[in-house]
């Protein structure tokens, strides 16, 4: 009986139990991620790019674009490239220092020291800066300002001049405003003396002198001194006098003085010629006429003549003591004279070129010691020599006998010298560090680099890359010799300049080469001697408009081109030879209008023909003058639109593509045409714009159209039928404001070649594409240096010969050809990535490699890993290997590319439900996850064995295999409240406990009783 009333009571206490515990049905939610668009760099191996010569190997410099002083310390601007900015030096290599990148400014000039404070201007931003040689403290003041042309400072504050108003500022935002505007023209020439302002503008009346006290009502013309609006005045302030010469194209040049009033500005000599200079010298005014050199004090009486050697007087430069100067003779040549204002001063110092009758001395600066000058006893040559002078014999000499060509001061505005307490600095070049920073005390030891400030390489920058046969032509500058026409067949023996520079549109035609030579038809055999003169056209029209040689094209062996100006537009050709070289025909007269876009297709020559301002015309030739004739007027001015503008323009399966740009202020979008050379068969083709996303570039290759839209640069394929049209790929992936630019796309063995700027990757990248997807991809990056931005358009080029494709490239030499040689058998671009089966990996089948055109199709191919293969995680690289004679190339390599991107396979358990009073620990079963590759870790927002409250909690379970992937569901622990009594209302364990105690005396008496 005690035993059986033990049982009664543990099974009353375990069926208690079941009523703390509850559970939920399942709810999974399945997270797999999907592949991303990769863009893995796949580049050639064996026929990795190699640099094809290094044609320029001097320094990159740093060519400044203004310099002042401020205390005792020279600040210089650099525009552009590394290193570009706000610059400072005290005259060491240690204290030559960057003070600000050029980020928020750019084309800065204007450098004025006021009061301490160092300001310049913003040109392109149209901003005002100062600086007190901190970065923190080289800051904007303000924006808005008009286009300046000259400074000054007086009494701290700064004043700026533009062409049609005069401004103040006075550090401050605030007080950075106008003070007067719209009462003159064409001001330039802004210079203090004694506190005022003195400028010159042209108004209806002609050019005036203006002074300016810094206020608007004191801001007026002091005198007419031209009625010509093309007469110029060049200020000297001389010991509190306004001196200024002025040069009039229709009469000699004269010199005039002010003292600030009316009745003290007027002319102290005239008939000077036209080639007249002024400069002062303790405080005095030198001038020359053609053959006379004068000096004044400011007066008529005091202005004299010093010499007349009878023959020409030219560079005028000021010394410590008068000044120097160059007299030509017949029998001597250039000979350097001294003057110091007397007859008695003025002699003949030194012949500096007794070998030669060269020796001119080109100006350069002053200081306080002596006077800098440059002469060239080679004219033509680089070989400037820096010389001195401080007005006397034995002051006057060669600084150094090796001197590094220097940037010349004449004919750089604003000023790029400085004169820093007598120490000239100055920009040169040495023919290794290119133009940096130098400075002189005047002597051979003290004339030196002061630092390097960009240590890079200049490069040569070839441009106009052209092919023919096995052999690439370009142009180049080596540094030494300016811009000339290169050739190169992939080596550095064969990589040489020809004579021919200045040339440009290089064009290939029949084997042969022609370009323009400043509006010069040559022809070239890719020799000296085989390069000629067809045809010089005039530089100008009747009416002074520049005449245009464009549009070279080969059809059929010959040249075609287009010549036009403001009133004509012209077709020609030539076929080699000088009588060869004939007009076809006068396509219109009366107006300007460019000629363009020239396209052969089926033996007919199309071009546009046309003014963006007033029509574009479809335009064909079978090489006559009969058979050049309109097809179609495409845009029109008219109500809607300004004109227009063509994109692209080619031939595809007998028909012409043309992209539009109707111009127009509220910016229309472009419009895709399709031609079959006749007018009625010239129609606007908006079905396959759309079908393809409104394009903005097009490419035929062998029978196929290409079109790129978008911001991500979708690439298009088309047959040109909106049926036979499909999209490839998207090139790139674009997120916030990247914006990718496309460059140049060509045909290369029946692909498309096309460059591009990826903003993600900061770089320009050379792509290909077969058409198809594997086939479409990156082929190799373009280091572009300096210039590696999205608006490097004509450096991010390409052209293939002897099957090798050539590019531009900065691989630390600076901008140099490069070569790319190529395969027989093309390596896949764009292999998606395969889903891994398991934890080794994946088996991978190679796609058909394509072989070039003239490939045999038994040529055998080898890879270094079998298709078919397991593959392992990650990215293998494959070597593909195919022998061709003809090809430079017999390997390029692939990546296959093996990821893990599904999720694990995870199961929730069901619902678990348990009926307590109270709050209970409850107990669930695992959640299961399963993964191909790995094994998955599980995480519980809620661990089992934990406490729940009542009612129902959800339990969420995420599982995460090694590669990442997350797969997650929930389920629910429903926890029951049962009320008392029963054990049904217990609400917690501890109630459930007290109610067991509270039950067991009743057992007992009913035990009692049971026993009476």
């Amino acid at each position: 009986m005690q035993q059986r009333r033990f049982r009664g009571l543990g099974a009353l206490v375990l069926a208690l139990l079941p009523g703390l515990l509850a559970g939920c049905g399942p709810s999974a939610v399945g997270n797999a991620g999907e592949p991303a668009l990769r863009e893995d760099d796949r580049a050639l191996s064996a026929n990795e790019p190699y640099l094809v010569r290094d044609i320029n190997t001097q320094g990159l410099g740093s060519r400044p674009e203004a310099v002042a002083v401020v205390n005792g310390t020279l600040f210089f601007i650099r525009g552009s490239g590394s290193g570009a900015g706000l610059w400072k030096s005290d005259g060491m290599e240690a204290g030559t220092v960057l003070v600000r990148s050029a980020n928020g400014f750019s084309s800065a000039r204007f450098l004025t020291d006021v009061g301490g404070t160092l300001f310049f201007y913003d040109g392109t931003n149209h901003a005002l800066w100062k600086s007190d040689g901190t970065q923190e403290g080289t800051l904007s003041v303000k924006g808005n300002v008009p286009q300046v042309v000259a400074t000054a400072a007086v009494n701290g504050r700064l004043f700026l001049l533009t062409s049609t108003s005069l401004w103040v500022s006075d550090g401050t935002e605030a007080g950075t405003v106008p003070i007067q505007g719209d009462a003159f023209t064409s001001a330039r020439g802004l210079v203090a003396v004694n506190g005022t302002l003195y400028f010159s503008a042209t108004t209806s009346a002609g050019v005036h002198l203006w002074k300016s006290d810094g206020t608007a009502s004191g801001t007026a013309p002091l005198k007419l001194v031209s009625a010509s609006a093309l007469t110029t005045l060049e200020l000297v302030p001389v010991n509190g006098t306004l001196f200024f010469l002025v040069n009039d194209s229709r009469l000699d040049d004269a010199v005039w003085r002010s003292d600030g009033t009316a009745e003290g500005t007027f002319p102290l000599q005239g008939e000077l010629g036209g080639f007249a200079s002024l400069v002062a010298s303790n405080g005095r005014i030198f001038f020359s006429g053609l053959k006379d050199l004068w000096t004044s004090d400011g007066t008529k009486d005091g202005t004299v003549r010093v010499a007349s050697p009878g023959d020409s007087i030219s560079a005028l430069v000021a010394t410590p003591r008068g000044v120097v100067f160059s007299i030509w003779r017949d029998d001597t040549g250039e000979v350097l004279w001294k003057s110091d204002g007397t007859a008695s001063g003025t002699a003949p110092v030194v012949d500096p070129c007794p070998a030669t009758s060269f020796g001119e001395p080109y100006k350069l600066a002053s200081t306080r010691s002596a006077a800098f000058f440059l002469v060239n006893c080679n004219p033509g040559s680089a070989d400037d020599a820096l010389w001195k002078s401080d007005g006397t014999e034995s002051g006057t000499g060669r600084v150094k006998d090796d001197s590094p060509r220097i940037l010349d001061n004449s004919s750089i505005e604003p000023s790029i010298t400085a004169d820093v307490n007598g120490t000239l600095f100055f920009w040169a070049d040495d023919g290794v560090h290119g133009f940096e920073p130098w400075k002189s005390d005047g002597t051979t030891a003290g004339t030196v680099l002061v630092r390097d400030t960009v240590p890079a390489r200049a490069g040569s920058d070839p441009q106009s890359l052209v092919s023919i046969g096995n052999t690439i032509f370009f142009t180049a500058n080596d540094g030494s010799n300016g811009r000339r026409l290169w050739k190169s067949d992939g080596t550095i023996p064969g990589t040489v300049s020809l004579e021919a520079s200045g040339a440009s549109q290089l064009t290939a035609v029949n084997g042969r080469l022609f370009f323009i030579q400043d509006r010069v038809l040559l022809r070239s055999d890719g020799t000296d001697a085989g390069t000629v003169k067809l045809h010089t056209f005039p530089s100008s029209s009747t009416t002074g408009y520049p005449t245009y040689v464009s549009s070279l094209v080969d059809f059929g062996g010959t040249l075609f081109f287009t010549v036009w100006d403001d009133t004509h537009a012209e077709l020609w050709k030539s076929d080699g030879t000088v009588d060869g070289t004939v007009r076809v025909k006068e396509l219109f007269t009366g107006y300007s209008g460019e000629i363009g876009y020239p396209v052969v297709m089926n033996g007919t020559l199309y071009f546009i023909v046309g003014s963006g301002s007033k029509s574009l015309e479809l335009w064909k030739s079978d090489g006559t003058a009969g058979g050049t004739a309109r097809v179609k007027i495409l845009l029109q001015k008219d109500a809607s639109i300004n004109g227009g503008s063509v994109r692209s323009m080619v031939a595809v399966n007998g028909k012409l593509f043309l992209l539009l740009q109707p111009l127009a202020s509220n910016n229309l979008p472009l419009q895709l045409w399709r031609s079959d050379g006749t007018e009625a068969g010239t129609q606007s083709f908006p079905e396959l714009f759309s079908r393809t996303k409104s394009p903005e570039a097009l490419a035929g290759i062998d029978g196929t159209l290409f079109l790129v839209s978008g911001r991500g640069l979708e690439l298009w394929k088309s047959d040109g039928t909106v049926e036979g049209t499909s999209l490839i790929r998207q090139l790139l992936s674009v997120s916030g404001n990247e914006y990718p630019t496309l460059g140049t796309m060509a045909n290369v063995r029946g692909r498309l070649y096309l460059t591009l700027y990826a903003p993600a990757r900061a770089r320009w990248e050379l792509w290909r594409s077969d058409g198809t997807v594997a086939g479409t991809g990156l082929v190799q990056p373009l280091q572009l240096g300096d210039q590696n931005n999205s608006n490097a358009y004509s450096l991010a080029t390409f052209a293939e010969a002897g099957k090798r494709i050539f590019f531009i490239q900065d691989g630390g030499e600076g901008r140099e050809p490069w070569a790319l040689p190529l395969a027989p058998v093309e390596c896949p671009l764009g292999l998606p990535a395969v889903e891994a089966t398991g934890p080794d990996g994946a088996r991978v089948d190679f796609p058909t490699f394509q072989r070039a055109g003239d490939v045999a199709s038994s040529l055998p191919v080898s890879t270094s890993i079998a298709s078919g293969s397991l593959f392992p995680m990650g990215t293998t690289q494959v070597t593909l290997t195919a022998s061709d004679p003809a090809y430079p190339a017999t390997t390029c390599t692939f990546s296959v590319t093996v990821q893990d991107t599904t999720a694990p396979d995870l199961k929730c358990p069901g619902t678990v439900t348990r009926t307590f009073p109270a709050e209970v620990k409850v107990d669930y079963q695992p959640a299961t996850a399963t993964d191909a590759v790995s094994t998955p870790v599980l995480e519980y927002s809620i661990p089992s064995g934990s406490t729940f409250p009542l009612g129902t909690t959800s339990v969420e379970v995420k599982a995460t295999d090694t590669a990442g992937n997350k797969s997650s569901c929930a389920f629910n622990v429903v926890v029951q409240a049962r009320p008392l009594g029963c054990g049904c209302g217990a609400t917690s364990p501890s109630a459930a406990l007290a109610w067991l105690l509270a039950l067991i005396p009743l057992v007992a008496r009913r035990r009692q009783l049971s026993s009476r």
